[in-house]
This record gives C-alpha cells, structure tokens and sequence, in this order.
C-alpha cells in the first residue's frame, strides 16, 4: 500500500488555503488537482518555476533535476518536479 502525506498549502496571491492528501509515488500539483484545488503553474516540468513554494517544515526529496531548488537557503521547491515532503523526525 502507498503511503500519504496531508501537505497544507497557503496559497500567497489568493489567499487560499488548502490541505491535500498526496501519496508518496505522486506530484504535489498533480495530487493538488485530482483534488480540485488550483495552484499556480504554467509548464509541469519546472523550467518556468511558476509552481515554486517555500517549505516552511519538514524535508523534501526531489526526483528530478531541479535539486539545486531544494539545496539552496531559502527551502524552495517546485511542486510539480518536486516530490512529497518527508517528514523529520522530532
């Protein structure tokens, strides 16, 4: 059975804020809208970075090339090259 994660997304230019179940072999944007909730994006792959997100908690695993997001200081992702986050240990 594949395991899910209930991410919360506070979506800045609307103000919208939404919580989605996402399992852990799918998308963020992809779950976000089998769900019927809308999030920025224009490409799907991550070149235009219109879907990026600050991550405010816990970590995240990339299965794409755009690593260099997630690596940099400033925690940022991109929800439709970006796997689901994974949870830190407390």
């Amino acid at each position: 059975m594949t395991r899910s994660y209930t991410i919360k997304i506070h979506n800045r230019q609307t103000g919208d804020r939404h919580t989605v179940r996402v399992p852990e072999d799918r998308y963020i944007l992809q779950s976000a809208e089998n769900q019927g909730v809308e999030l920025p994006f224009s490409c799907r792959n991550g070149a235009c970075t219109a879907c990026a997100v600050r991550v405010k908690s816990g970590n995240c695993t990339s299965q794409k090339q755009w690593d260099f997001l997630w690596n940099c200081k400033k925690r940022v992702m991109l929800c439709c090259a970006s796997a689901i986050p994974v949870p830190t240990s407390r």
